[in-house]
């Protein structure tokens, strides 16, 4: 299980853009590309750092710490969508 609140205290969390992420995680409002496929925005909802499978909100959350470690490496990647 995810520990929110040990997130939530460490002094990372306290930047600005991490926090809007946070709140839109736990109010579900972040646009994944699954959700942006569903609208018509994009072609497909495959995830942006494994490519393999659909992005959404449960995958983002379980694979977090994957993500944490992939983000530099992908961030040209998302800089140029």
């Amino acid at each position: 299980m995810f520990r929110w609140l040990q997130v939530w205290k460490d002094n990372e969390t306290k930047k600005t853009k991490l926090v809007a992420s946070q709140f839109k995680l736990l109010h579900r409002r972040l646009a994944t590309n699954d959700f942006l496929r569903k609208i018509g925005i994009k072609d497909k909802g495959m995830c942006t750092f494994c490519e393999a499978e659909l992005e959404n909100l449960t995958h983002l959350v379980d694979n977090w710490q994957k993500l944490c470690n992939n983000t530099d490496r992908k961030s040209t990647r998302l800089n140029s969508s």
